[in-house]
């Protein structure tokens, strides 16, 4: 406020000095002569600075600040000076300052203005009115809702519909005889488990109809959805087993990879961790590799979806007694338990 009272002095000193002369406020009097330089004295608690710095601030003023404040080009501009050198008020105590973000991350759901300021008293930030969270949302780049409703990725969208989703698709290992297996597996998608595979070394449309015929009869929950791209050896026979099961089949675009990730960062799995550092000999050898594997895999190895847990993890692991070491294929992977909670493996 006496910051406000010192620009007015400065821009309308004859208004100012009527106004002061009304008030007969000699404190006020006192302020306006040293600030006005009619005492001889500094504007008491205004940082004094270089004559040169108030010339370039004077250069910025005159194309923004000075339209904004109603001043003409030829008015003293000496308190707004005064102002832009001083010391800013700290920004309102915001979650940035204090290491909480406000901000939403790519899938979550979408707030309002009205759910930011609720979540921010249940922060303990009450102080907030609605122009802050816009201030803050645009510093971080988010666009206000409803533009941010509209956004919602494919992945998110299968995390949503998870738990009825299962995700198909083939890949290839090369023996050492140079002979090329073709692989299928069906993984779901909520638990990240494989539930079916088979290989094959030609397969085609009638094979994989009846993988998919094997596949409903091995599991009694069959999908609601099923995931995979347009391979031919996909055939519309193969996918018409599944409709009379009572799954829908749904076909991603060409060429679209990422749309069946789940299914690719599963084959990524199996080649990094395993298929890619042994030299597989024979079909009986790939299958006892895989065999071996997929059941580390379905229920001890952790899952980056599934916040670091195996899919048959239990609901409290024990932190006490000895801890043990057991070996998968032969030291290729390493699976670490307590010896007081061994379960049969």
């Amino acid at each position: 406020m006496f910051r406000l009272r010192c620009f007015f002095a400065t821009t309308m000193p004859d208004r100012y000095a009527g106004v002061a002369s009304a008030s007969a406020d000699p404190a006020a009097t006192a302020r306006k002569e040293a600030f006005t330089g009619s005492g001889g004295a500094a504007c008491p608690g205004v940082i004094q600075h270089a004559p040169s710095k108030p010339e370039v601030g004077r250069q910025h003023l005159d194309r923004k600040t000075i339209n904004l404040a109603g001043l003409a080009p030829g008015d003293s501009t000496e308190a707004l000076d005064f102002l832009l050198q001083a010391p800013a008020r700290p920004p309102t105590n915001h979650p940035r300052s204090q290491g909480t973000r406000l901000a939403h991350r790519p899938g979550e759901s979408p707030h309002g203005l009205w759910q930011d300021r609720g979540e921010m008293r249940k922060l303990g930030f009450a102080g907030f009115g609605r122009s802050t969270v816009v201030r803050i949302l645009r510093k971080q780049g988010l666009a206000l809702s409803p533009v941010r409703c509209r956004e919602m990725g494919w992945l998110t969208f299968l995390k949503h519909y998870q738990e009825f989703i299962w995700a198909s698709d083939f890949f290839t290992v090369t023996t050492a005889t140079l002979r090329t297996y073709y692989i299928l597996f069906a993984l779901e998608i909520g638990s990240c488990r494989i539930r079916y595979w088979n290989v094959s070394t030609s397969p085609d449309g009638a094979w994989a109809a009846q993988q998919f015929r094997n596949l409903s009869i091995v599991n009694e929950d069959a999908p609601h959805f099923l995931i995979h791209d347009r391979d031919d050896k996909f055939t519309q026979a193969a996918d018409a087993v599944l409709e009379v099961a009572g799954t829908r089949v749904v076909r991603v675009p060409a060429r679209s990879p990422d749309l069946n990730g789940y299914a690719e960062r599963a084959v990524r799995t199996l080649r990094e961790e395993c298929l890619d550092r042994i030299i597989i000999l024979t079909e009986g050898h790939l299958r006892w590799v895989l065999k071996e594997f997929l059941r580390y895999y379905n229920s001890r190895r952790p899952h980056r979806s599934l916040k670091l847990l195996p899919p048959d993890a239990p609901l409290n692991y024990p932190r006490e007694g000895q801890v043990a070491k057991r070996q998968i294929l032969g030291g290729l992977v390493n699976d670490y338990y307590r010896e007081a909670a061994s379960e049969v493996f």
